[in-house]
């Protein structure tokens, strides 16, 4: 599966996609009763299954359009860009979280390099105990 981040799709999203879904309809029944002209503002992944669990097209008729910022960065919830390597490379052609295949993978790989790199020179400098 080609993937640029991997909480929204496939089997980790669907499950991640499972736990949230009980708890923000939860919310989406509490605001109905307590708050019912209140905005619901969703921004926690997976952000298209939760949203369409509440109903995605709420937002399209109370804003008139689904904002996201690239087709690539879109492409982690809607699985549609990243069909085959022709709508990849259409799609998704910003680097990193523009869509870049192994985009999350990646940037955890330079963290923990730089992190263990500090870790490194922290401990040389620290004084044996």
């Amino acid at each position: 599966m080609d993937q640029c981040i991997g909480d929204t799709m496939g089997p980790a999203g669907v499950l991640r996609t499972l736990r949230h879904i009980p708890e923000l309809l939860e919310i989406a029944n509490d605001m109905r009763e307590l708050c019912p002209k209140a905005i619901f503002f969703n921004y926690a992944n997976p952000m298209a299954m939760c949203c369409w669990a509440l109903g995605r097209a709420e937002v399209i008729r109370h804003f008139g359009y689904f904002m996201t910022k690239t087709t690539g960065h879109l492409s982690k919830h809607l699985p549609y860009f990243r069909k085959n390597k022709k709508a990849v490379e259409l799609y998704c052609d910003e680097p990193a979280f523009g869509g870049e295949t192994r985009a999350y993978y990646k940037y955890c790989a330079i963290l923990a390099k730089k992190f263990a790199n500090r870790f490194m020179k922290l401990a040389a400098a620290s004084p044996a105990v």
